[in-house]
């Protein structure tokens, strides 16, 4: 099936011409159909759409901090996140092909239910010229049986 999203997001300017402050909405997938075909049976389903509404603001140069509350449709913001990032080298300072080179970053997301769950994160990223690789190491509060490792990879256009 075919789905579509769409945010707004606007960004205010400090005095030297920084993105201090970021303010988004997003809504996802409305409306998005899946078909199921498992060979006897044929049905399509519609996901719920998804809401998100977010905030981040650089307090010092190359560190952001960012908070945001999703949901979905039918039901009130279900999750918290936040966190924080650093991009550790000035601008232009160890790769002149690139502003900002290796970040650091964590945070944690908190399910507003009658769960207890909360899902710490950290991870990486290092760019280069045009190209990011990022990493990412995601643990939920139930212990390290439940831990996630995502990576990906960007090339800025």
């Amino acid at each position: 099936g075919m789905g579509l999203d769409i945010g707004l997001l606007a960004r205010i300017k400090a005095k030297d011409g920084r993105n201090r402050l970021s303010i988004g909405i997003a809504v996802q997938d409305i409306p998005t159909a899946v078909k199921w075909n498992s060979g006897e049976l044929e049905t399509e389903e519609y996901l719920p759409y998804r809401y998100k509404a977010g905030c981040s603001m650089e307090p010092i140069p190359r560190l952001t901090v960012a908070f945001d509350v999703a949901g979905e449709q039918g039901a009130a913001f279900k999750e918290l996140h936040f966190g924080m990032e650093h991009w550790i080298f000035p601008a232009k300072q160890t790769f002149p092909v690139s502003e900002r080179n290796l970040a650091i970053r964590g945070g944690i997301a908190k399910q507003l239910s009658a769960s207890e769950r909360i899902t710490f994160a950290g991870g990486l990223s290092v760019r280069w010229a045009a190209w990011q690789l990022d990493y990412a190491y995601l643990m939920d509060s139930g212990g390290l049986g439940d831990t996630r490792n995502r990576f990906s990879v960007s090339v800025r256009f």
